[in-house]
C-alpha cells in the first residue's frame, strides 16, 4: 500500500470514529472507552458533495500534493544504490535541467511508461539534460535488474532500498516524474514524462529569448 492509500484508510477510520450531536447541544467524544461530555453549540455536520473519490482523482490529488512540497524548493538529497546502465552524480547534474522519474517495478503505469522514456532518454539525454529512474518502492525493487532487461530499459536506474529518497521526495504515486532547473530548483512535478516534456519546452524556449535579450543589450 502506498502512502497516499494509507492516508486515505487513516481518514475514513477518523470518520467513524466522529462526534455525535446531541439535541440539548451537548458533544459527546469516545476515546479510549471514556466519554468526555462538552457544552457546545449544535451543529448539523455539513455534507460532502462527493464521498467517493475516483481512481483519477486520488493520482490527481498525490501528484498535487508532491508538486505543492517540492516546487521551488531546492532539489532533496538522493540515497541510492545499485545502478544500472550508467551512474548519476551531483556533479554531474550541476548546472543542468535534470529529470527523475520514480516509479516501481510492480506497477503496471510505471511499466507502461517505459516505451516513452525511452524515447525520451534518446531524443534529450546529453548535454544540458539528465534523466535517470528511481525504483522507489517497498514491493520487488530486488526485480529491477530483471525489469530493465525484460523492458529494455535504456536509461540510468537505481534502487531507493531504504526508501530514504522517496520520503525525502514526498513521493506518494508511481510513476512521478520530477524536473529540476539548471540552478537546483524544483519547478515541475507530473505524473507523465509527456506534461514534462511541454515544461521543458516552455522552460527552453523563455530561457533562449532571455539569452537573445541579453546578447542583443550587449551589442
Amino acid at each position: 500500500m502506498d502512502f497516499g492509500a494509507k492516508r486515505w484508510a487513516c481518514v475514513l477510520l477518523l470518520g467513524v470514529m466522529g462526534f455525535a450531536v446531541t439535541e440539548l447541544g451537548y458533544v459527546a467524544a469516545a476515546a479510549e472507552g471514556e466519554v468526555e461530555v462538552r457544552r457546545g453549540k449544535a451543529e448539523r455536520p455539513k455534507e460532502k458533495e462527493d464521498e467517493k473519490e475516483t481512481e483519477e482523482e486520488k493520482e490527481a490529488r498525490l501528484i498535487s500534493e508532491t508538486r505543492e512540497a517540492l516546487v521551488g524548493e531546492n532539489m532533496p538529497r538522493l540515497y541510492v544504490k545499485d545502478w544500472i546502465n550508467g551512474r548519476m552524480s551531483r556533479g554531474l547534474m550541476e548546472g543542468k535541467f535534470v529529470v527523475v522519474q520514480f516509479w516501481a517495478a510492480w506497477c503496471s503505469d510505471s511499466l507502461n511508461a517505459i516505451p516513452a522514456n525511452n524515447e525520451f532518454w534518446k531524443d534529450y539525454h546529453g548535454g544540458r539534460l539528465v534523466f535517470f529512474g528511481i525504483c522507489s518502492s517497498d514491493r520487488d525493487q530486488d526485480k529491477m535488474k530483471e525489469v530493465v532487461k525484460e523492458s529494455n530499459i535504456r536509461y540510468p536506474v537505481v534502487k531507493d532500498p531504504e526508501l530514504k529518497t522517496m520520503r525525502a521526495w514526498e513521493i506518494e504515486r508511481w510513476p512521478t516524474y520530477v524536473l529540476v532547473a539548471p540552478d537546483g530548483e524544483v519547478v515541475a512535478v507530473e505524473g507523465s514524462i509527456e506534461l514534462i516534456i511541454k515544461k521543458l519546452s516552455e522552460m527552453t524556449r523563455l530561457q533562449g529569448k532571455m539569452e537573445n535579450i541579453e546578447a542583443e543589450k550587449k551589442q
